[in-house]
């Protein structure tokens, strides 16, 4: 709902200008195939508007150990890729939707791309 957002978004202002680190996963929820899925808006949306910078993570391999259906996770390495910060300063928000889905996607094999 709109207040909930609004409740949403006072929380986060005040604790990430209190100097707290945020974590977030734009695509919502894991895909059923292991392939990236489009990014939501709501992470891109709160960078822009406390002018925060993003830090793309690629996380390699976690849907091999489990995929969304599995119970319990398989054996398995996950590689974690940080890449360079994007700034948000004078960048519209699709534009750093797309930078951040480019350099998560080029740390990916063919195959989750």
């Amino acid at each position: 709902s709109p207040a909930a957002i609004q409740q949403t978004m006072a929380t986060a202002k005040s604790q990430l200008q209190g100097g707290m680190s945020l974590v977030v996963f734009p695509e919502g929820s894991r895909s059923k195939t292991g392939k990236m899925s489009r990014f939501k808006k709501g992470a891109f949306a709160l960078a822009t508007e406390f002018g925060l910078p993003i830090v793309p993570i690629t996380i390699d391999g976690a849907y091999d150990i489990m995929p969304r259906s599995a119970k319990l996770p398989r054996p398995g390495c996950i590689r974690l890729t940080i890449h360079s910060p994007l700034s948000v300063d004078g960048k519209e928000m699709t534009e750093l939707m797309d930078a951040s889905y480019d350099a998560i996607s080029s740390a990916l094999p063919e195959k989750y791309k």
